[in-house]
């Protein structure tokens, strides 16, 4: 996984980030 970041893109979207522990399946677009 990346390091620790304040914001990541995902599928085009801008989404916090505060934990590198979470899984793409429980971020919700």
């Amino acid at each position: 996984m990346a390091a620790i970041k304040p914001i990541t893109t995902y599928k085009g979207k801008i989404v916090p980030l505060f934990n590198d522990n979470i899984d793409t399946d429980q971020i919700i677009p």
